[in-house]
């Protein structure tokens, strides 16, 4: 969002305005990143209602009853994203622009509690049948869309995402390497820890190298926590130690976006191991940093991965262990293109044209 938010309010056009609906306060670092853009901010919780109405409209958990009533007084031609319907929503259906991020839980159900299946399975028909305007991340995730739900009548286009980095975003190199002790060169896995996105497989590499004594550390960021499995992390960390792993496994936890993105430029490259995505964050920072992607092979990395970039079968651990000594004893690790804040800037304006463009679209 804070990408759709950066590009479109950047642009040299300022004939479309980006108005940002949020219930305050915003987190520092979110108000942190919408300083200096050009756009409306507007704080819901200022609404002019009584009190009471507004406490009750909070309390009912439904967003969309608090949009509708706020907009009476704040008239906009299109809403993006809306990630549910509800019955609500017949009054907010012209301008509203649905968003489905993925249809994970068709193709890995035993991920999702049965209520969690029940609700997603809920939410997209809902979607599926009354939405005029829904956008899919990806050309993978349309044909699921039409896989799953072939007799809906929603006018669906495609948005595959930028990340939209600036030079000034990125933190000291020296001190970033400094800071996490980092010494030697090293690949780098930046994914929540969620079973699905596979870092056993990374684990299981490196333990098949480690006899090899090749001197590199594989640094893993993201919050080590995952609701579906409590013990995901403690059994990542269990293999570490039990295949003397400690010296080559860093775990940095979750850290600051500006030094994550730091150790992504200065990796040898970016490990992507996921068994699914919608469309991957890091896969999109790793290209406009420039980076090399080594990523498991599924058809959405194929689809974001156009060019110079090595796919593993997303089980053989053997196979990622092949590619990373290739990697380490080739020449051409230098990245397949360099970081250029011009050619950001000319990534920044096509992709707020190619949104604008997509919203007129709609609108008519």
């Amino acid at each position: 969002m804070l990408n759709l938010i950066k590009s479109i309010s950047r642009l040299e056009d300022k004939s479309v305005q980006v108005h940002v609906f949020y219930f305050g306060p915003l987190s520092e670092e979110l108000d942190h990143e919408l300083k200096g853009l050009d756009i409306v901010r507007v704080d819901m919780s200022q609404m002019s209602l009584p009190k009471k109405v507004l406490l009750k409209l909070i309390e009912a958990n439904n967003p969309h009853r608090i949009l509708r009533s706020f907009l009476k007084n704040h008239p906009v031609d299109a809403l993006y994203p809306f990630l549910s319907w509800g019955e609500y929503d017949y009054t907010l259906t012209s301008k509203a622009i649905y968003w489905i991020p993925d249809f994970q839980h068709k193709f890995l159900p035993q991920l999702f509690s049965s209520d969690e299946l029940k609700s997603r399975d809920l939410q997209f028909s809902a979607i599926a049948e009354h939405a005029i305007h829904l956008i899919l991340s990806s050309h993978d995730a349309l044909g699921h869309f039409k896989e799953f739900y072939p007799n809906s009548k929603a006018e669906v286009r495609v948005l595959q995402f930028m990340s939209l980095i600036n030079e000034s975003e990125l933190s000291d190199k020296q001190n970033v390497l400094d800071k996490f002790k980092l010494s030697r060169p090293y690949f780098i896995v930046c994914n929540q820890f969620w079973s699905h996105k596979n870092h056993l497989l990374v684990l299981e590499a490196l333990a098949a190298l480690d006899q090899k004594k090749i001197g590199f550390d594989i640094v893993f960021t993201g919050k080590p926590h995952d609701h579906r499995d409590s013990q995901y992390f403690n059994k990542l960390s269990a293999y570490v130690e039990s295949n003397t792993l400690n010296d080559q496994v860093k775990f940095l936890g979750f850290i600051d976006r500006a030094d994550q993105l730091t150790l992504m430029r200065e990796s040898l490259a970016v490990i992507q191991p996921s068994l699914f995505e919608g469309w991957s964050t890091v896969n999109e920072d790793a290209k406009t940093l420039g980076k090399r992607v080594i990523a498991s092979d599924i058809p959405i990395h194929r689809e974001q991965l156009v060019g110079d970039y090595d796919f593993f079968e997303p089980h053989s651990a053997n196979e990622l262990a092949d590619i990373i000594t290739k990697k380490l004893g080739s020449t051409s690790m230098e990245n397949p293109t360099e970081f250029s804040l011009l050619q950001n800037q000319s990534r920044n304006q096509a992709y707020g044209l190619k949104l604008v463009s997509l919203f007129e679209k709609f609108k008519h």
